[in-house]
């Protein structure tokens, strides 16, 4: 009589992945790239949570490597707090030995160890660098709420940011320990990577309109309602015809303001939107524009420096610390609250050949030095998951 061997069963360790305040922006492709990576990583077993809005673009391929997917319904405070507190009872049935909460901060708590995407600038820098006129009312909000939601700041959890200097103001502004936060740098997605690799072309298609992008969801920090006021300057300077190209929706209020503006100051036909994108979308708007624009205030970093630059469209942005560290030379940098500024060197940067090319060659440099491949970057993703799964166990 043969008898097999006694097999212990090992069991896999538990992941719960968090995205449900995931909805908009560039935040959606970090999401979609990692969770395609996870549903691949078969050591763990994997959970995920997730907005609506996630859940739409996710393909049968990717939600087969899950074990169970949660999908929470967005909206306003209260589905905030229902959700927060759907989420403190599915740790508690899940059981994981990890939670990750891609973009945080979560303002629920768990006992599991819980790695967080720091991505809220409004928390670390000075209301001076973010206060927005444009948006006085928001912007007051934020500088009334932002003492609270420091206190409540979950200083017991991980933190995983996209650069050292957001590291540090992150350590510093909010006293957590510099052990417990961790840099993984950003990167394209790789269903960006595969649409510009496989059908780039170094100039935009010839058409007689300066087409201008602005690939930006609708963030009061974001200074998006600057643009009208920049097209104004273009047309005193006698531009040629011109566009900024928008992706945010039409019907909602971000739109309105930035059009009733315009309007305003007679330049409503040079600004239009094409609504929110799938971001399998994004590649061809950025091939098929001549000049990216990001007049941005503040950021923890963003997916437009890194997709210009593979798209190798050059970049006009704002002149400050975290653009530079993120883009080197590969950018034309402006005050972002000057228009005058702004119109003269967008209009410089299309009407000259030779800095059009350097600015491509510079930020294809910047993509080698600053950011890793999509692969890299999950590598780097999953050694933070399994170096806190160590501290989990020794503890």
């Amino acid at each position: 009589m043969n008898m097999k061997p006694f097999q212990k069963t090992v069991r896999k360790q538990k992941i719960l992945i968090d995205a449900v305040n995931t909805t908009r922006g560039g935040a959606v492709q970090v999401v979609l790239s990692l969770i395609k990576n996870a549903s691949g990583e078969r050591r763990y077993e994997w959970f995920l949570a997730i907005s609506e809005e996630i859940n739409e673009q996710l393909d049968a391929k990717c939600r087969a490597g899950f074990a169970k997917i949660l999908v929470f319904k967005g909206g306003r405070f209260l589905s905030k707090v229902l959700n927060a507190l759907r989420l403190e009872s599915t740790v508690k049935s899940l059981e994981p030995d990890l939670v990750y909460t891609i973009f945080g901060p979560a303002y629920w708590k768990t006992s599991k160890p819980h790695l967080q995407g720091f991505a809220h600038p409004l928390l670390i820098y000075s209301y001076r660098d973010w206060f927005n006129p444009s948006h006085k009312i928001e912007s007051l909000k934020h500088l009334a709420l932002n003492p609270l939601k420091k206190l409540f700041f979950p200083k017991s959890s991980y933190y995983s940011v996209e650069t050292q200097k957001v590291k540090e103001k992150l350590s510093s502004e909010l006293s957590i320990s510099l052990d417990n936060i961790f840099v993984v740098r950003n990167s394209v997605s790789p269903f960006f990577q595969k649409e510009i690799v496989s059908k780039i072309q170094k100039t935009a298609s010839k058409s007689h309109v300066l087409k201008i992008l602005v690939p930006s969801a609708y963030y009061s920090h974001k200074n998006l309602e600057i643009t009208p006021y920049v097209a104004a300057e273009m047309v005193k300077k006698n531009s040629r015809a011109f566009k900024f190209i928008f992706i945010i929706p039409e019907q909602g209020e971000g739109w309105k303001n930035i059009s009733s503006v315009a309007e305003k100051l007679g330049v409503g036909d040079k600004l239009v939107t094409l609504g929110t994108l799938r971001h399998a979308d994004m590649a061809d708007q950025y091939r098929n524009c001549d000049l990216v624009f990001l007049p941005t205030l503040v950021e923890a970093s963003t997916a437009v420096y890194p997709e210009s630059f593979m798209a190798r469209r050059p970049l006009v942005t704002s002149d400050k610390a975290f653009a530079k560290e993120l883009c080197g030379k590969g950018a034309v940098y402006v005050d972002p609250r000057n228009p005058v500024e702004m119109a003269g060197k967008l209009l410089e940067v299309h009407s000259n050949s030779k800095l059009r090319n350097k600015l491509v060659q510079e930020g294809l440099r910047s993509l080698r030095e600053n950011y890793p491949s999509p692969s890299m970057k999950w590598k780097s993703q999953l050694k933070v998951i399994e170096t806190l799964l160590k501290r989990a166990a020794v503890n």
